[in-house]
């Protein structure tokens, strides 16, 4: 697990471990971190590492009007394959 994600989820047991009450929300500032983490290590290894519901860290990346793909290394494999695709597609190959 990459060192951002593994420091954030140990803050994150930390927070859960002296909370008074078990159904106490989140606070903003994790979801922010959340939001970052996302955009470097993309939405679903983040919502993973970070024990959190999928869902509920995909509607604060809408919120936060984030693009919620692929992360970096991700998008330019995409891009690659996209790339590929439409050079077949043009060249007839």
């Amino acid at each position: 697990m990459p060192k951002a994600l593994s420091e954030a989820r140990c803050q994150l047991d930390h927070w859960r471990s002296q909370r008074p009450n078990k159904r106490t929300r989140l606070p903003k500032e994790f979801w922010l971190k959340a939001v970052t983490l996302v955009k470097e290590h993309g939405l679903n290894k983040t919502a993973r590492a970070l024990n959190v519901k999928y869902y509920s860290l995909k509607k604060h990346l809408d919120e936060a009007g984030v693009d919620k793909g692929c992360s970096s290394s991700e998008n330019d494999t995409h891009r690659l394959f996209t790339d590929r695709a439409l050079i077949k597609q043009r060249y007839s190959l």
